[in-house]
């Protein structure tokens, strides 16, 4: 008996939990009754206080619930639309089932802006907890400056990782009445110690702007912009232009305008070898490798935009000195095995390529001061590169393939350079720079350019920077100034090298000689024809004046060959190389008869 009572009270003590659940009405007949049901939308969300199931007689009030958020959120709404998170129905005469919205709760943002400026962005937001508002931003209107915001913020920029609270702030702006500016004086050479001038409104009258000198041009007063298109004084320093110095305090710097005394023009081809067929010794020379390869689509299209960067950057670095004219050439023939090994003679280097050896490019090279010639052997592992380019008088050469090498190890897309103000165009730009330099100034007596970079790399200069000061003569080496002197810019003092020789050395030489030269009857004297004697030959790598000429020089065959022609297409054999003003490098092709 005792085991039934346990049971049945274990019964009665369930039914009427159950029944306090099911109905708060305790008196309800159930038959006339009607049932009302509140339930979560997320449980995680919220909760509610109450009886959640309730049971009472048709027309009676249900008892109260509440609807309450969990932290960091908020109630919304009943299902039915009531927007109380308490509620109790009253006189109900049909079932309720009804769902506790709630949300994420959110905050109100509100941004304002006083006179002289505005708000760029959404001034007004709802932001849910945690989560992130939209930037604005504070701009200033034309003579207006920011001057904070009212919760004093001071950046003009506003942006928040999340956001917690409501926030109602207004950005301060103010009248310009002072300004300061800063001075590019654009490589300068004399009055260029003052960093920067503070600009009164009324008092300009007493303002004094250095008047800078820079060798071999004219100053022309100071610009606002970069271009040199809006004037701020004249060349003697008056101010013309007084308004506009105080309509913002973004950017101030002004730039010195340059003229050149002489005009000059520098003309520059970079070549371009599209396609290289050629058989080429490894680094260390232990296998020869087979070429077949052309430029990508990538490469290519970095290549095509090389020309217009680099005389961008020359005319910026020479600017009111010197213009440079950068011209381009992509190659239209196949480069082969033979155009590599004419470099370095007996010990050819397989990753050197000079234009004064690409027969296409030869007739084009006298227009031309320096040439460079680029070009890829895909040779991405570095087995048959070594250097980023190489340099000789008036020729030098860029691998691209190991100039891009780095960007591949560690994964940066090519198409970055797509992008002229991708970074990395500094990378690049400055390879040409330094072999420019090696054309301009090398087998003259300079400082050498190798050891002033190895000297002053450790002065926090970038080697772009350094090479800047050294093309401009104003690299300082133990108090002088050292580099491309201005002779060598304009051909005044300055002396080329000239060469002459022959594609293949059994097939013929080359001599000077004002008489006709019979090759028929040339070789009959005792002396060996393949070894002829020094005073038959010019004397290559001879330096001559600027503008000098070379005369006399005569492509002779050995016996059983006939000249074709000079490397330049010229089908005479003998030439006369007039009004030289860079340096020359030609070579006789012979055939056996």
């Amino acid at each position: 008996m005792t085991k039934k009572f346990v049971i049945i009270s274990s019964l009665f003590i369930a039914l009427a939990i159950s029944l306090a659940t099911l109905s708060a009405c305790a008196t309800a007949n159930t038959a006339n009754t009607v049932t009302l049901r509140y339930e979560l939308e997320s449980s995680e969300m919220g909760d509610i206080n109450g009886a959640r199931n309730q049971l009472c007689n048709s027309g009676e009030d249900g008892t109260l619930v509440t609807a309450l958020p969990n932290d960091n959120y908020m109630f919304v709404k009943w299902s039915d639309g009531l927007t109380t998170p308490d509620r109790i129905d009253k006189n109900v005469t049909s079932n309720i089932s009804v769902v506790a919205i709630f949300a994420t709760e959110a905050f109100s943002i509100n941004y304002t802006a006083s006179a002289g400026g505005e708000i760029k962005g959404e001034t007004t937001q709802i932001v849910a907890w945690n989560k992130h508002p939209t930037p604005v931003e504070a701009v200033p209107h034309v003579g207006y400056k920011f001057a904070g915001w009212s919760d004093g913020e001071m950046e003009p920029l506003r942006e928040y990782d999340y956001f917690y609270d409501d926030l109602d702030v207004c950005a301060y702006f103010e009248k310009i009445t002072e300004n300061t500016f800063s001075f590019d004086y654009n490589y300068a050479t004399k009055n260029d110690s003052i960093e920067e001038i503070n600009l009164e409104i009324g008092k300009l009258h007493e303002a004094v702007f250095p008047i800078p000198e820079k060798d071999h041009s004219i100053f022309g007063g100071w610009y606002l912009d970069k271009d040199r298109t809006i004037a701020i004084t004249d060349n003697i320093g008056n101010v013309l232009k007084e308004d506009i110095l105080f309509e913002s305090v973004e950017n101030n710097t002004l730039y010195a305008k340059w003229t050149a005394k002489k005009k000059m023009t520098y003309k520059i081809l970079l070549v371009f070898v599209d396609e290289v067929q050629a058989t080429l010794h490894n680094l260390d020379r232990t296998e020869m490798v087979d070429i077949d390869y052309k430029l990508s689509k990538t490469e290519r299209r970095i290549c095509e935009m090389i020309p217009s960067q680099y005389e961008n950057l020359l005319n910026e670095i020479f600017y009111g000195y010197i213009n440079f004219e950068v011209d381009s050439y992509f190659t239209k023939q196949v480069v082969t095995t033979k155009m590599f090994e004419q470099i370095g003679g007996g010990n050819p280097r397989p990753h050197s390529l000079m234009a004064h050896n690409i027969p296409e490019v030869v007739p084009m090279l006298n227009d031309y001061r320096s040439v460079i010639t680029t070009f890829s052997l895909n040779s991405y592992d570095k087995s048959l590169v070594k250097h980023n380019g190489l340099a000789d008088i008036k020729h030098a050469q860029v691998s691209l393939d190991n100039k891009l090498y780095p960007f591949q190890i560690n994964n940066v897309p090519f198409e970055n350079f797509f992008d002229t103000n991708y970074h990395n165009w500094d990378n690049i730009l400055s390879t040409y720079l330094h072999e420019f330099t090696h054309t301009v100034g090398i087998c003259q007596d300079y400082y050498n350019y190798h050891d002033y970079l190895d000297e002053l790399l450790t002065s926090g200069l970038s080697s772009l920077e350094l090479t800047k000061l050294y093309l401009l003569n104003q690299a300082e080496i133990d108090g002088n100034m050292e580099g491309i002197p201005h002779d060598a810019w304009t051909g005044d003092n300055y002396t080329f090298r000239h060469r002459y020789w022959s594609y293949n050395h059994d097939g013929g030489s080359i001599v000077k000689s004002k008489e006709p030269v019979d090759s028929d009857t040339f070789w009959d004297h005792p002396l060996d024809p393949m070894d002829p004697p020094n005073f038959f030959n010019p004397v290559n790598g001879a330096t001559i004046p600027y503008g000098d000429s070379v005369t006399d020089i005569v492509a002779v065959p050995h016996p059983g060959y006939k000249f074709v022609k000079w490397s330049d297409g010229s089908t005479n054999p003998r030439r006369n190389d007039i009004n030289i003003t860079s340096n020359i490098n030609f070579f006789a092709v012979f055939e056996k008869k």
